[in-house]
């Protein structure tokens, strides 16, 4: 299964080369900085097709279309796709932009692939098998100290109306860690941390498209991935913390409150 997510990631990763810093047209959601582009909905279009052409029956759960629904409603396989998460990075000709495929069964992860096309990066894990950069296995960082760990995190499309939460969180964390980076790509972001490159990661209002494939990615490398309570996350999270476990534990309890 994983053979063919990654041919159909590099499918759509040529696409979204050859449109990048290319004049393509840009819409806005409900936010004037979430951004839509015809590059996502050619690229969502591409991915529905391909899985639909292998597997017909199973549902998608898609950023752009919603639930699409297989033919045979009694089948248990769901397949939740981020098209290009980074869709900001990607209008602005910033080159950190991901394709996220994740493939569920009975509601539970069973494989997840994020690719990064122009760092040429493939990061995939199967539930039980581990995870892995470009066919190499990765773990989570050891680094048990967060006031020598690097952390990453994102801002949520209305940090311009509802900003009191987002800048309550940041000041709570930046004073006790070795600093905080931001990508644009929840995805990425949370492959580094499987990577051990980056030792802990922290979001509010995310979808399930950001982190499917991410959240099992990140647990097959070894690391923990929870609401800011500590409880398994589900695909429906408003928040998330994720780290090996010291700096998932320090973390989780400093954006708790505690």
């Amino acid at each position: 299964m994983l053979e063919k997510m990654k041919h159909w990631a590099e499918e759509v990763g040529e696409y979204q080369r050859s449109m990048f810093r290319q004049n393509f047209k840009v819409s806005s959601k409900t936010e004037k900085i979430d951004l839509v582009s015809e590059v996502d909905k050619k690229s969502e279009e591409m991915l529905v097709s391909l899985i639909k052409d292998n597997y017909p029956d199973d549902k998608i759960l898609a950023e752009e279309g919603g639930w699409i629904s297989g033919n045979k409603k009694e089948n248990d396989r769901a397949w939740v796709i981020d098209p290009l998460d980074g869709t900001v990075n990607y209008v602005h000709g910033f080159h950190i932009f991901a394709i996220s495929l994740a493939c569920l069964v009975e509601g539970e992860l069973k494989a997840g692939l994020i690719h990064m096309p122009l760092l040429e990066e493939f990061y995939s894990a199967q539930r039980g098998r581990g995870s892995f950069f470009n066919g190499e296995p990765i773990r989570v960082g050891n680094n048990s100290r967060l006031e020598t760990a690097i952390i990453a995190t994102g801002f949520p499309y209305d940090h311009q109306q509802n900003d009191r939460l987002v800048l309550e969180l940041f000041s709570r964390v930046l004073p006790k860690t070795g600093g905080i980076r931001r990508t644009g790509s929840a995805a990425y972001d949370l492959c580094l941390v499987a990577r051990g490159i980056f030792d802990g990661f922290w979001e509010i209002k995310l979808e399930p498209w950001d982190i499917a494939a991410a959240v099992l990615i990140v647990k097959e490398a070894g690391g923990a991935v929870t609401n800011f309570s500590g409880e398994d996350i589900s695909l429906e999270a408003s928040e998330v913390v994720a780290g090996n476990k010291d700096i998932h534990r320090e973390l989780r309890d400093l954006l708790a409150g505690g």
